[in-house]
């Protein structure tokens, strides 16, 4: 998913501006919801999102996601692989193919 290249240059990064001592859990949770706040900021008022800003803004909340990751000690591609595979029993085809219901309105 995320080649580990990608993650070794957030890490030197971060490690060239001693940014690790701010990086609890607590605050890069809230960084992403920061972040995801301005991504969604670019669509505030339609839909016709600059799409230069949108890729920055979505840069933003991965780096800040992996930095999350990487703190927990969580590996990215097996927390989204778990999620997924509880999400398809929660959704199962049969019942949720083209609704956009909560699961416990299927």
């Amino acid at each position: 998913m995320v080649d580990q290249s990608v993650r070794d240059e957030i890490a030197a990064f971060v490690a060239e501006r001693d940014w690790a001592q701010f990086h609890s859990p607590e605050n890069l949770a809230k960084s992403i919801a920061i972040e995801a706040g301005e991504l969604l900021e670019c669509f505030q008022w339609n839909a016709d999102a600059d799409e230069a800003r949108v890729r920055e803004e979505l840069a933003d909340v991965l780096t800040y996601c992996l930095l999350l990751a990487e703190r927990i000690g969580a590996d990215p591609e097996q927390i989204i692989l778990e999620k997924l595979a509880a999400t398809r029993e929660k959704y199962p085809v049969d019942k949720a193919r083209g609704r956009s219901a909560k699961y416990d309105a299927l």
